[in-house]
């Protein structure tokens, strides 16, 4: 029965009245979600705090909050509050807090928030407002903090801000601002904080922060602001963090962020910047953190980093940056973070990130770029930093790999983030990973190889064998251990000395050619040019001719004939002329016999009858013609073959004719 009646006073305690929002409520009434369409009148006029929060009032009039004067904290927030009349909050001298979020109020007047002379917090966003009388804020000098977030507001009155020296935090996001004028901020002497994010801002007259000298904190993002004019942000030189990212700005003059000697943080990623001169962040000397990611920087000139000295992190990933100047971070002894993740780098930059391994960076980001190989010299470098980052380039795993592979044993995190991603032949290795499943004699450059195979064997001498230079994954074991040698040349590699090579033997060649192609034209010169008429003189080398034939007749007429003759019959009808030592290489010259000397026994004509037909037919054979033959036949005796071989042996009969 007792726990029937708890029960009940339970349910009853639920369902009638609340004490916190009824007379019986204390300095604090708490008459949120009550469905309330009005202020309650019944609460004691004591209270400090009243919380009207997610209700349907719609209209405020001045007899709502008459008899609480003693109010410092007032939640409106989440109601349907569209208008409020003038004078409403007239007897709040008390009011530090005033909260009208989320309603639908439409404007502002200049009378709306009389009597709140001493409201420090006031927020208006998440309303309907799209315009604000000039003296609308004036009535509230104690004003610390005022939000007008997330309205409709496109312009913004000349002296709207009036009055509130003390304002330190001013937040107009998210509205349809289009321009910042130089009478925009007028006296906010005292303003620390500034959100102007997420509008529609596309240009900043010089001068618009002429009057904020405190200003610290400056939140420009998500605009379409497309270029900063010389010497914007000079007037507040108390400014620690500039947030410029998400626009579309492509270019920062020198000089456009002079003055900002405690800027510590600048965010400029999500822009569309193409390059970064060293002179665009000039004096900016206490930066420690830039945000440069996603635009579309294509390289990093020497010297852009050097004058930041403490700087802490460098965001460099999501752009298109494919070369990296020497010495690039050469200055940056505090640096813990340089991402350049998500770039086109296609090799590792040695020279620019040669002093890290003294300097202990702590986190290195070059995933998602096009490298292919790291040099031995890289090994060291990526062990001095503590987290690195080189996941998902498309390493090639053939013979520039194998030092750096020689050099793994496990011990850091980035050796095992290298999978191959090539080659595919002479093994494929797509999708191993270095460390585990590749072999060293598996880095094989195989075109390379190939060809001094090829070169090798092709220049080797006659007889020697060309085994130990194949390439084949079959080679005999003379040949595997001549793969690591191979490899390990084809690891240093160089472009320049390839190329000086090649202009080595292409020069060596043209040369060769010049001197082969000048002899054969002197050769071909020296046979077309005419036989000169040879004197009784004639140099060593030439035989003397006689003008009789070997009967002791006057050959005169002979020669006559011989000279009018065809070319080939002149050569057999014993014409003078120059005459090459026996057995020349020079097919150019005509072979002639010399005259046989006078033999005993042989008559002019004696035995013309009696010589074989075989010797008329060797006459015939040496070419004469009918309108030589009958002067041939009277100046030669034929003999047999064993005299016409006497021609060439001047010196001594041949054998066969020792009887004669």
């Amino acid at each position: 029965m007792k726990r029937l009646l708890v029960i009940l006073l339970i349910i009853l305690a639920e369902t009638g009245p609340s004490a916190s929002c009824s007379s019986s409520c204390s300095s604090r009434c708490d008459c949120d979600r009550r469905g309330l369409s009005s202020v309650p009148q019944d609460l004691p006029t004591n209270i400090t705090r009243l919380g009207l929060r997610n209700n349907i009032i719609t209209t405020l009039s001045p007899s709502d909050f008459s008899r609480y004067s003693s109010l410092t904290n007032l939640d409106l927030q989440s109601n349907e509050i569209s208008m409020i009349n003038s004078g409403t909050f007239y007897n709040l001298a008390s009011l530090t807090f005033l909260y009208l979020i989320h309603n639908q109020l439409p404007s502002l007047r200049t009378d709306t928030f009389v009597g709140l002379d001493n409201l420090q917090y006031l927020y208006l966003h998440h309303n309907n407002i799209h315009s604000i009388e000039a003296g609308t804020f004036s009535a509230m000098p104690q004003l610390q903090t005022l939000n007008l977030g997330s309205n409709n507001i496109s312009t913004i009155p000349a002296g709207t801000f009036v009055n509130m020296t003390q304002l330190r935090t001013l937040t107009l996001n998210n509205n349809q601002i289009t321009s910042l004028r130089a009478d925009t901020f007028v006296v906010l002497y005292n303003l620390e904080y500034l959100h102007l994010y997420s509008n529609n801002i596309q240009s900043i007259e010089a001068g618009s922060f002429s009057t904020t000298p405190r200003l610290q904190y400056l939140y420009l993002y998500y605009n379409n602001i497309q270029g900063i004019e010389a010497g914007t942000f000079s007037t507040i030189p108390q400014l620690r963090r500039l947030w410029l990212h998400s626009n579309n700005i492509s270019t920062i003059a020198s000089g456009e962020l002079l003055n900002l000697p405690l800027l510590d943080r600048l965010y400029l990623n999500n822009n569309h910047l193409s390059s970064f001169p060293a002179d665009m962040l000039e004096g900016l000397d206490n930066l420690q953190y830039i945000y440069l990611h996603y635009n579309n920087i294509q390289s990093i000139e020497a010297g852009t980093f050097n004058s930041f000295p403490q700087l802490r992190s460098l965001l460099l990933q999501h752009n298109n940056i494919s070369s990296i100047a020497t010495c690039a971070f050469a200055n940056l002894s505090a640096l813990e973070n340089l991402d350049l993740s998500h770039n086109l780098i296609n090799t590792f930059p040695i020279e620019a990130l040669s002093n890290l391994n003294s300097l202990g960076l702590p986190a290195l980001d070059l995933s998602y770029n096009q490298m292919e190989t790291l040099p031995l010299l890289v090994y060291d470098i990526l062990a001095s930093i503590s987290a690195v980052s080189i996941d998902n380039n498309p390493w090639q795993c053939d013979c520039r790999m194998l030092p750096f592979k020689q050099r793994m044993n496990g011990t850091y995190p980035f050796e095992s983030q290298i999978t191959c991603a090539g080659p595919d032949r002479p093994a494929n290795l797509t999708g191993k990973s270095l460390l585990e499943d590749v072999n060293p004699a598996d880095l094989i450059c195989a075109e390379t190889t190939s060809e001094i195979s090829s070169t090798l064997s092709a220049s080797s001498p006659v007889g020697q064998s060309s085994q130990h230079f194949s390439s084949s994954p079959t080679d005999t074991p003379s040949t595997t251990q001549f793969q690591p040698r191979v490899g390990k040349a084809l690891g240093s590699f160089s472009l320049s000395a390839f190329l000086s090579g090649f202009l080595g033997v292409v020069v060596g060649s043209v040369l060769v050619s010049a001197v082969f192609l000048t002899i054969r034209w002197m050769k071909t010169r020296s046979k077309t040019s005419p036989d000169a008429a040879p004197d009784n003189g004639d140099a060593v080398g030439t035989v003397p001719t006689s003008s009789r034939d070997h009967t002791g007749q006057d050959a005169s007429p002979s020669r006559a004939a011989a000279d009018s003759a065809p070319d080939d019959v002149g050569r057999r009808s014993g014409r003078s002329g120059p005459v090459p030592q026996p057995h020349s290489f020079d097919q150019s010259y005509p072979f002639l016999r010399p005259p046989l000397p006078p033999i005993k026994g042989a008559g002019p004509h004696s035995d013309d009858q009696s010589v074989p037909e075989a010797a008329h037919g060797a006459d015939a054979a040496y070419g004469a013609d009918a309108a030589h033959g009958a002067d041939v036949v009277n100046s030669y005796v034929p003999l047999s073959r064993h005299f016409i071989y006497q021609q060439t042996r001047p010196s001594r009969l041949p054998k066969g004719l020792t009887g004669l």
